[in-house]
């Protein structure tokens, strides 16, 4: 994708694109799960000023409970790659990296 491209998309109306990969321990890619949901929320934030650069909170829709938190699913450590960017149109997504992340604080919510 162009440059000019990419501007024309995201100067007029653009939807959104996620990644979600999860990783094994030495950081290889052992599946995407982003597809397995219906509902996420990120809030990225960088920040230059404390020890950590970049943190990122998610929150999962996860009412089918494919991903339980517990020692083999969810669990502290886990690390994922999270990427963001743009649909240039209906199918076809453009991500730009934004880090390797690692769950620190799991917490299950039912309503």
């Amino acid at each position: 994708m162009s440059f000019q491209k990419y501007l024309d998309v995201v100067s007029g109306n653009f939807r959104k694109a996620v990644k979600i990969e999860w990783l094994n321990p030495d950081e290889s890619v052992a599946f995407e799960f982003t597809n397995a949901l219906y509902d996420i929320n990120i809030d990225l934030s960088v920040n230059y000023q404390n020890g950590s650069r970049r943190t990122c909170t998610l929150t999962l829709n996860n009412d089918r409970n494919q991903f339980p938190i517990n020692f083999n699913n969810i669990w502290f450590g886990q690390k994922f790659k999270l990427w963001m960017g743009v649909y240039i149109d209906d199918k076809t997504p453009c991500y730009f990296p934004q880090g390797v992340f690692y769950i620190s604080n799991p917490n299950e919510v039912y309503q």
